[in-house]
């Protein structure tokens, strides 16, 4: 278990499900640790299946999808580091393949990758743990032309 001081989470950036990000507020633990030693294949909060058991990386479908996604895969990097500073190169070559399966496996045209890291005060994510999305629409037609909407901070007033 992490420091009680430590911010984990961040319930005012929780979409919806508020009800168990105060939960895991309450537990004063990290949603994405798993301590994979005591045989644990999946988080105790998130109850999307795990698709991939990499090294460095589980991934699992989001909980919460972003509207309009036909895709939205979760990369938890599996120990708890919340900086780009604290990846491993060994960690970002196995991200790489993780993506590049992923993109075989599910047939996929196309896609965008964000990664999470640091103040959830300035990446508008839930959670501190480093993490990262990877999503899918639909091409776009003149049916389909409303882009998805990722939340990735916040803009500089006036700008």
């Amino acid at each position: 278990m992490l420091s009680a001081m430590k911010q984990l989470v961040n319930i005012a950036h929780a979409r919806n499900n508020k009800k168990l990000y105060k939960k895991i507020q309450e537990d004063k633990v990290c949603p994405f640790c798993v301590d994979f030693s005591k045989k644990r294949t999946s988080f105790q909060y998130h109850t999307k299946p795990a698709i991939v058991h990499g090294t460095h990386w589980v991934v699992t479908e989001n909980l919460d999808p972003y509207k309009g996604t036909t895709h939205h895969f979760m990369f938890v990097h599996r120990k708890h580091i919340e900086s780009f500073s604290q990846l491993k190169p060994k960690a970002l070559t196995e991200l790489v393949s993780i993506i590049k399966k992923l993109e075989k496996k599910f047939s996929l045209p196309a896609g965008v990758f964000l990664l999470r890291f640091g103040d959830t005060n300035y990446t508008g994510g839930s959670v501190t743990h480093l993490h990262a999305h990877f999503v899918l629409g639909v091409k776009k037609t003149k049916k389909n032309n409303d882009p998805l909407l990722l939340f990735a901070g916040y803009k500089k007033a006036g700008k």
